[in-house]
């Protein structure tokens, strides 16, 4: 199994970075580092993978991704014809940065607990995520020192929320392999490109110039999940999307995401979700009038 390692560089006076990337889509292979990483995402829509899990992201989307841990973001097609439709601040630093004595100090034990728990990538929401995006614009611009205290400040933010939901499984093994190969990249794309449709495991094999017995093994090494696992996970990630926003049939649902047959798409449906189709719009729109209940009452309160 390969996978495309990334040797991270920072520009002159510098020993972290925080960088701001846009551009139409995100180019974002699947990759590794040793270095941690921090991901804002601040315009666009797609799916991120981290390890095993496969998540939506959009505006808003925070996630800490520890050192060795492969990741790869995956745009929706552009709703928008804006150049810059992509957008994201990323931030990279290795955690020897002030050596290994500095991070012992007992001052430093609520960031070393964060540090383990991004081992499997951890997702941000609610306040913290506007506080950890006003440091990283602060980051962008500073010089010298400043930066060191910048960083610190977010980090100890980022450890003493209540928030961070770790993304992939206990399981998940991460690779070894430093060397480059595009064909998980290609298996990637070929999926989210045609998961509505009656694709195979041979179909992507041959897609990316393998047997479908290599590919089985390459693909369950690198993404650990089956073929089939993968490809029911992206189906039920699209359908809860569609649960949400549209007034759509289920059983129109289960055939747009590439399902043939109602009863196998509800039965994965609930092992994913752990609801029923029918339950999850349902709880989705109860939380979403909770919210607006609330949004009214802190204006009328206000």
């Amino acid at each position: 199994m390969k996978l495309y390692f990334e040797k991270i560089t920072h520009s002159k006076g510098h020993s972290f970075t925080c960088s701001e990337f846009t551009g139409e889509v995100f180019n974002c292979p699947h990759h590794f580092h040793p270095e941690i990483e921090i991901t804002y995402i601040a315009s666009s829509v797609g799916r991120r993978f981290i390890g095993d899990h496969i998540g939506r992201f959009c505006p808003g989307d925070l996630v800490m991704i520890g050192g060795g841990l492969p990741h790869m973001y995956f745009n929706d097609e552009p709703v928008s014809q804006d150049p810059e439709w992509a957008r994201s601040l990323v931030m990279q630093f290795d955690l020897n940065l002030l050596g290994d004595r500095f991070w012992e100090i007992s001052e430093m034990k609520a960031i070393r607990a964060l540090w383990d728990r991004s081992a499997r990538g951890l997702h941000f929401t609610g306040p913290i995520v506007e506080g950890t995006v006003g440091v990283m614009e602060q980051l962008k611009e500073a010089h010298g020192a400043s930066r060191i205290e910048l960083l610190l400040k977010l980090l100890d933010g980022l450890a003493a929320s209540a928030g961070g939901v770790e993304l992939s499984s206990l399981q998940y093994a991460k690779p070894n392999s430093i060397a480059g190969d595009q064909r998980i990249n290609k298996a990637y794309a070929f999926i989210n490109e045609r998961f509505c449709e009656s694709i195979s495991q041979n179909d992507v094999a041959r897609a990316v110039g393998m047997s479908g017995s290599a590919f089985s093994r390459f693909f369950r090494g690198v993404s650990g999940k089956t073929f089939t696992e993968f490809l029911n996970e992206i189906r039920i990630d699209h359908a809860c999307q569609g649960l949400q926003v549209s007034d759509r049939r289920i059983v129109e649902i289960c055939f747009a995401c590439g399902f043939s047959n109602l009863s196998n798409f509800n039965r994965r449906f609930r092992e994913q979700v752990g609801l029923t189709p029918r339950e999850y719009r349902s709880a989705y729109r109860q939380k979403i009038d909770e919210r607006s209940i609330q949004s009214k009452q802190s204006v009328f309160i206000a």
